[in-house]
């Protein structure tokens, strides 16, 4: 464990060491109670499992970007359970048991984000392959592994695609 912990923290240092936006939601998010921090790291482990450390940690930060945003769900479960919020974290995935032990990277990973307020997307909203064609309607912010980290360009955009889903296919 200690040394999970350890590796994790030596990986999350570098990514905010080459991140512009390291410590940006720090205070703007609400206090993460314990089954917060459980449900995002299950949606997390059932959307990027077996992905590279860096997706995990996008798609981690862009939850707590969809918490902070105004126009969307304000809280980890409201976010997480959010409908058509993910394609593979469906409500049913997250309720599902993991077995123990596979958990315990994503608590760690997430508890770091949060705390750290690591965020290499720089306020993300949505993941959305490279090869989508709909791709030129989203800023991007990283693109890493084949997939597009983005934020609509403004309110409007917000407003009109708000509803589609938070995370894309890592098949």
């Amino acid at each position: 464990m200690k040394l999970l912990c350890l590796i994790l923290s030596l990986l999350i240092a570098s990514i905010a060491a080459v991140t512009p936006c390291y410590g940006a939601y720090c205070d703007d998010l609400p206090e993460l109670t314990e089954e917060d921090l459980m449900l995002i790291s299950k949606a997390v482990h059932a959307e990027a499992a077996g992905k590279s450390y860096l997706v995990k940690v996008c798609i981690t930060s862009m939850i707590f970007n969809r918490i902070k945003d105004s126009l969307l769900p304000d809280t980890a479960y409201e976010t997480v359970m959010q409908n058509g919020a993910f394609l593979k974290a469906t409500p049913e995935a997250i309720s599902e048991d993991v077995a123990e032990g596979e958990l315990e990277e994503y608590v760690i990973l997430t508890d770091l984000v949060y705390k750290y307020g690591i965020d290499p997307t720089c306020g993300a909203l949505f993941c959305i392959e490279s090869t989508d064609p709909d791709k030129y309607s989203f800023d991007a912010t990283i693109e890493t592994d084949g997939l597009i980290f983005a934020k609509p360009a403004n309110t409007a955009a917000l407003r009109r695609i708000r509803s589609l889903p938070l995370s894309c296919s890592l098949s």
